[in-house]
């Protein structure tokens, strides 16, 4: 049975390619201020040091700090004295690092507690931060909901035939949120925009409940 397309989260398209937009800018001041205390990071490292600043379990000074001393070990690489392996993480000089500490703080600012780092939308050539060519498909692709499987594709096909009725009848009664003619929430739909439409999270549900299932006729 092919593919059913449930609906596209224009929503968090939008969110996303928003976020993307400020990330951009900001990641490359934090990419600057690592490098000019000599420290060439890549989009990875900044992952686990931007949720740091989120994760009320995590100190961002600490990480960072930790982060940097560990660059310039692996820089240095294996040192030995008389044949026998050193420990130098505790000769190395850290440099300061309260600008980027001061920077990759205001990372949860950027949109309250709703921030998104994706760097797999990004990419850095030459020290220059930007989002990739096929960025915005990416996320578009990322919130485009179709059926995984035979059974969600035929639930996904009945609940659409069933929103089209009720909101049928909702315009036919011109029933709003306003109106004492209010439509009671049906299981397997949602209501979006005063409308009702397939609710996602029931379809993954019955997929999941029935991986093997294989619609009549196929």
């Amino acid at each position: 049975m092919e593919k059913v397309l449930i609906y596209t989260s224009t929503e968090g398209i939008k969110e996303h390619t928003e976020m993307l937009n400020k990330m951009v800018p900001f990641t490359q001041q934090v990419y600057n201020d690592f490098k000019a205390i000599g420290v060439t990071v890549t989009l990875q490292d900044l992952k686990p040091l931007f949720h740091s600043v989120v994760n009320y379990h995590q100190n961002p000074s600490s990480m960072i700090e930790g982060f940097v001393r560990q660059y310039f070990v692996a820089k240095v690489g294996g040192q030995t004295f008389n044949g026998v392996p050193a420990d130098v993480s505790s000769l190395i000089k850290i440099p300061d690092v309260s600008q980027v500490v001061s920077r990759i703080q205001h990372y949860g600012t950027l949109k309250g507690t709703n921030t998104y780092y994706s760097p797999e939308l990004m990419e850095i050539n030459n020290d220059v931060v930007s989002a990739k060519s096929d960025a915005i498909e990416t996320i578009e692709a990322r919130f485009t909901y179709y059926s995984e499987n035979d059974r969600g594709a035929e639930v996904a096909q009945k609940l659409f035939d069933l929103s089209e009725q009720l909101n049928g009848l909702r315009d036919y009664f011109k029933i709003d949120r306003f109106s004492n003619l209010y439509l009671e929430p049906v299981h397997g739909l949602e209501r979006y925009n005063n409308r009702y439409r397939p609710d996602l999270r029931f379809i993954r549900e019955e997929e999941r409940r029935y991986p093997n299932y294989v619609a009549e006729g196929n």
